[in-house]
């Protein structure tokens, strides 16, 4: 089970490998979110591919703007920041950024994430403000979403 906090949403998402269910809980109900063989083939073969993946690290301790060639950002910082995800329509679609609290004080220093153009998940910014915690996004070309 992972759980993410982002603002004022917490929810957490459960695999169950038996029934082939994927199910999102917040603080009022519990969501079936996908269900069926298919769905299950794609999550295996995303987590083999994500264990098999070795991601190009960029150390962030200020505020940054991302590049198309960075992957993963590893934020190390003694004060809070913000990470500019570039504009969507300029990587290719499917492009993904992973964003970590390494330095484990995004409660203190909060992690705002914003995009020169475009929305992420339908918002202007996102922040992490949970210890420790990562998101990771992606893009169609027009906007970011979270995975």
């Amino acid at each position: 089970m992972a759980d993410l906090k982002l603002s004022s949403l917490t929810a957490s998402t459960t695999y169950d490998a038996a029934q082939s269910y994927v199910f999102i809980v917040d603080e009022s109900n519990t969501t079936q979110a996908a269900t069926g063989s298919n769905f299950k083939v794609s999550i295996d073969q995303f987590l083999s591919d994500a264990q098999n993946s070795v991601f190009s690290r960029t150390a962030v301790t200020t505020s940054y703007s991302v590049l198309s060639s960075d992957n993963l950002l590893g934020v190390n910082a003694a004060n809070a920041l913000t990470i500019t995800l570039p504009d969507p329509s300029t990587v290719t679609a499917g492009k993904r950024y992973i964003i970590k609290d390494e330095a484990g004080n995004a409660a203190t220093n909060n992690i705002t994430v914003d995009t020169a153009a475009g929305l992420i998940d339908g918002q202007s910014s996102v922040s992490i403000i949970v210890d420790y915690t990562s998101i990771t996004v992606y893009t169609n070309g027009t906007n970011w979403y979270l995975i």
